[in-house]
């Protein structure tokens, strides 16, 4: 699930609506997806902070990764390079 580039423009509508301000936005990412910085950053801009539900699954093949194929390190590659990329996006963001 390759997700489109956050578009703030329904969160700008809730907080026109409701005169609130959004203190976190939320997102998700399957494992196809490489670490969202542009999103994010564009979260950081907006002045509120980033939740990525990142999940272990692919959107067009949700059995191709199992939870034995993380244990046997199949994706050691991808989580290292996400977890690298996060470290390097120097703003602080929440991962579940």
């Amino acid at each position: 699930m390759h997700n489109p580039p956050i578009n703030l423009s329904a969160i700008n509508n809730f907080e026109r609506e409701s005169n609130k301000k959004a203190g976190i936005i939320s997102f998700f990412c399957d494992w196809s997806c490489s670490f969202p910085t542009q999103d994010l950053k564009a979260i950081v801009d907006y002045k509120a902070v980033p939740l990525i539900t990142w999940e272990p699954w692919l959107i067009n093949d949700k059995d191709k990764i199992s939870l034995d194929s993380i244990i046997k390190r199949k994706w050691d590659e991808y989580i290292a390079s996400w977890a690298k990329e996060a470290k390097d996006f120097g703003y602080p963001f929440f991962l579940r």
